[in-house]
C-alpha cells in the first residue's frame, strides 16, 4: 500500500537529513521583498546528509503502483535505500527483522475503491498481529469503520488533513500473546 512511493521517499529523506526540496530550483519565497539570500543558503545547507544503514521497504498490490513508485524512488536518488515489491498485505508472511516501524496509508473509499474494503482492513490487522510483533504501526484512514475492522487497539492517534479529509494516523504497538503480558513484559523492561 505504498502508492506512488511518499511514504518510504519521505521516510528517507528524513533518515538520511536530507532537507525537504532538496531537487527544487526555486521557492515562490525567493520572490519576496524581504527574502534574505544568505541566510536561506545558512539554513538550507545540502551537505548535512547523515549515514543511514537500514532499509525501507514498500509494497503495494498493484504493480502499476509500484511501476510509478520505483520511478519516483530512481528520480529521488533513494534506489539504494528503498525496496519495492507488488504484493498484497494478505500475502505478506515474514518480515526481515523482529522490530521496526510499518506507516501504511491503505485505501479508505475515497480514491480508491477496493472490491472488499473492510476485509482489506481485517487481513490488514491480521498480518500486524500475527507476522509483525514487536513493530510499531502507524495506519492513515479515513473512516473510523476501517478503523474498527483492524480489530486491534491502538495506543495513540494524530488528527490530521490528507488533502480535504479529516484523517487520522492510529499507532499499533505490535506485539505477542496477551495484552497483560505485554504490559508486564514492558514494565519490565523486556519491550520496547
Amino acid at each position: 500500500m505504498c502508492g506512488s512511493g511518499t511514504l518510504p521517499i519521505e521516510a528517507a529523506l528524513i533518515a538520511l537529513n536530507i532537507p525537504a526540496g532538496i531537487y527544487r530550483q526555486r521557492f515562490a519565497f525567493q520572490s519576496w521583498k524581504d527574502y534574505d539570500a544568505d541566510l536561506f543558503d545558512e539554513l538550507y545547507d545540502e551537505d548535512t546528509q547523515r549515514p543511514f544503514e537500514h532499509k525501507i521497504y514498500g509494497s503495494d498490490i498493484s504493480r502499476q503502483a509500484i511501476a510509478i513508485a520505483s520511478k519516483n524512488v530512481e528520480s529521488a536518488g533513494l534506489t539504494k535505500y528503498i525496496h519495492l515489491k507488488a504484493k498484497a498485505v494478505q500475502d505478506i508472511v515474514t518480515t526481515v527483522g523482529n522490530e521496526g516501524l510499518l506507516m501504511t496509508n491503505p485505501p479508505y473509499g475515497e480514491r480508491i475503491k477496493p472490491a472488499d474494503l473492510m476485509g482489506l482492513y481485517k487481513d490488514l490487522g491480521e498480518r500486524l498481529k500475527h507476522v509483525f510483533a514487536g513493530y510499531q504501526a502507524w495506519v492513515l484512514s479515513y473512516r473510523k469503520e476501517c478503523f474498527d475492522n483492524i480489530g486491534l487497539r491502538h495506543s495513540k492517534r494524530v488528527h490530521l488533513m490528507n488533502g480535504a479529509l479529516e484523517c487520522e494516523m492510529r499507532l499499533y504497538e505490535i506485539f505477542s500473546g496477551k495484552m497483560d503480558g505485554y504490559k508486564m513484559r514492558k514494565a519490565h523492561g523486556k519491550e520496547k
